[in-house]
């Protein structure tokens, strides 16, 4: 066999199984679905001495990137995962939590939304961290399970820094 047709072969085989490649990885994060990814951009202290929830409040700084259907869904899951753990804000609760969304991609193969969550005591005014909440979901997944990763990033900074009323609820 000459040369030029080992390698046509070569060039054809792997062009062919980078093919089959996209198209298993596409499979696999379908059935994976969604998930979080936490970047802290200031440390988020312990949260243990917080019992209870002022307010949670979702805006946008992604212009038309986010619908406000969207924006009002997110808000909405946020409020049924509190409830679903036996969690509700008030006007006296310790721990203020508040998230702007900074960009949202929506496209065949991936969608993904960041939030930067801000955690502060209402008492002092002060920050006690800032969180950039990553929502991820690759494939053919819908719009909802990026939103519904978001809302388990929330949730998953209130665990992994032992906000008490999570851990009571749990």
């Amino acid at each position: 066999m000459k040369l030029i047709t080992k390698v046509s072969i070569l060039v054809a085989l792997m062009t062919m199984l980078s093919g089959c490649g996209l198209a298993a990885k596409t499979a696999l994060q379908t059935a994976r679905g969604g998930y979080a990814e936490l970047s802290y951009i200031e440390p988020v202290q312990t949260l243990k001495a917080y019992d209870s929830l002022n307010t949670i409040s979702i805006s946008s700084a992604a212009g038309s990137a986010i619908t406000p259907e969207n924006l009002q869904r997110l808000n909405n899951k946020i409020r049924g995962t509190l409830s679903a753990k036996g969690l509700n804000t008030s006007i006296y609760g310790a721990l203020k939590i508040s998230g702007v969304i900074v960009h949202t991609e929506d496209n065949t193969l991936r969608k993904q939304v960041i939030m930067r969550v801000r955690l502060e005591a209402v008492q002092t005014g002060k920050g006690i961290g800032i969180v950039n909440v990553s929502g991820l979901v690759g494939g053919l997944r819908d719009f909802n399970e990026v939103l519904d990763a978001v809302v388990a990033g929330i949730f998953q900074i209130l665990d992994e820094h032992e906000f008490s009323a999570v851990k009571k609820t749990s």
